[in-house]
């Protein structure tokens, strides 16, 4: 669930079945604040900038936007921060939002 257009913008992730980042955290940390999240211009020049400077990169998605454009990134920054950092690129257009199940 995800409170788009609230600043800060909030999300409620349930990690439900299989593998994934949300389950390891959960192993490793227990549940709570799993990352934060920064909107940035160009999804492509963060993945460039993480690169250069030796930033791990642990998980993205890119062309989630209605014309193919938008991008995220999770870098690999707890060591370093104390905190998983998000990059996204939003973008220009949203899918609509999903139907909550009753």
């Amino acid at each position: 669930l995800a409170l788009i257009g609230a600043d800060p913008q909030v999300e409620l992730i349930e990690a439900l079945e299989g593998p994934s980042l949300y389950h390891e955290w959960i192993e490793e940390h227990g549940y709570g604040q799993h990352h934060i999240g920064f909107w940035v211009d160009s999804y492509d020049d963060v993945i460039a900038q993480c690169a250069e400077s030796g930033v791990g990169v642990t998980q993205t998605g890119k062309g989630y936007g209605v014309n193919g454009d938008g991008g995220f990134a999770y870098l690999d920054t707890l060591e370093s921060l104390g905190v998983i950092l998000e990059a996204i690129e939003v973008p220009a257009v949203r899918r609509p939002s999903e139907p909550i199940p009753e």
